[in-house]
């Protein structure tokens, strides 16, 4: 294709409007610009074409046979990039929501509260993908991160975040077991290659410094290490609340929450898909909302 023959798509598309709605006032206010900038467009193509397209008649304007024959072509070639537009449009619609994010804020978190968004939204179909594992936030696969931090990664969107309140925890079962050691002698488990980790070193350190500390891989397993009576370590209080309010682990110590540390909602632009602001509209009403009772599995 040669595009050094083709002119303007500004000014092709501002004769299709003036074309179709026989006058360029109306094709002005359809475009959004001026008068002035449509009559500019057509007398561009005119001299392109080195040929009159319409002629002035009465307060809009007739084609002639030069004019009609560019007005049909522009009319059906941008008619089709509509059609494919809209069924683009569709089709991002209808594929699930891909959302990034890990598997302890997806268990923990998420999962004890999604019912509500299906029953809400049962047309809206969601991709988990849980992982430890750092991602491209620009990945296109995702529509959607949740992640841990301060917020601020390059070329993102952070559209709200859930505020962080770390507790230092154990069993009350360990700590009766070991009630004769320092607090810093105790058996510290900490997680690893974790955007937390750093983060939870320095309160654990602001309270006490642990003499030396186990890492786990998860949060997961670290969780679970916690409450099998291993040891103690700092977790997300909204990770451990069901067990710390019925006693099954015991609050050491607790560290103020962070400005702006906490988890995340990331997006590669502001431009949403309607699916995906449903469920970011969702969200922002489920924060403060309280966690769902939790249901007896048999």
């Amino acid at each position: 294709m040669d595009w050094k023959n083709i002119p303007s798509l500004s000014a092709l598309r501002a004769f299709e409007a003036t074309g179709r709605l026989g006058n360029q006032s109306k094709a002005a206010r359809e475009l959004n610009v001026s008068h002035a900038a449509i009559a500019q467009h057509i007398r561009t193509l005119e001299a392109h074409f080195d040929s009159k397209l319409a002629t002035r008649e009465g307060r809009g304007i007739a084609l002639n046979p030069s004019g009609a024959m560019l007005f049909k072509a522009c009319n059906e070639a941008f008619s089709l990039i509509a059609k494919t537009s809209d069924e683009l449009l569709t089709m991002h619609q209808k594929r699930p929501i891909t959302i990034s994010l890990t598997p302890k804020f997806a268990e923990s978190w998420l999962m004890p509260r999604i019912s509500d968004f299906w029953e809400k939204h049962p047309d809206i179909e969601i991709a988990l993908r849980p992982s430890e594992a750092n991602i491209d936030l620009n990945d296109p696969e995702f529509d959607l991160a949740i992640r841990c931090g301060f917020g601020g990664w390059p070329n993102t969107i952070s559209h709200t975040y859930i505020p962080m309140k770390i507790v230092i925890v154990a069993t009350p079962q360990y700590l009766e077991k070991n009630k004769g050691r320092d607090l810093p002698d105790l058996d510290w488990l900490v997680q690893e290659s974790d955007s937390l980790k750093d983060r939870i070193m320095e309160m654990m350190n602001t309270i006490v410094q642990p003499t030396k500390y186990r890492t786990l891989p998860t949060t997961g397993l670290l969780h679970e290490a916690i409450s099998n009576g291993l040891g103690v370590g700092a977790l997300n209080s909204d990770f451990v609340h069901d067990e710390i309010n019925s006693g099954a682990l015991k609050i050491i110590a607790t560290t103020d929450e962070h400005n702006q540390y906490g988890y995340h909602f990331i997006t590669k632009s502001q431009h949403l898909n309607p699916n995906v602001t449903a469920f970011l509209k969702w969200f922002k009403t489920t924060i403060n909302a309280p966690k769902p009772a939790q249901r007896l599995r048999p």
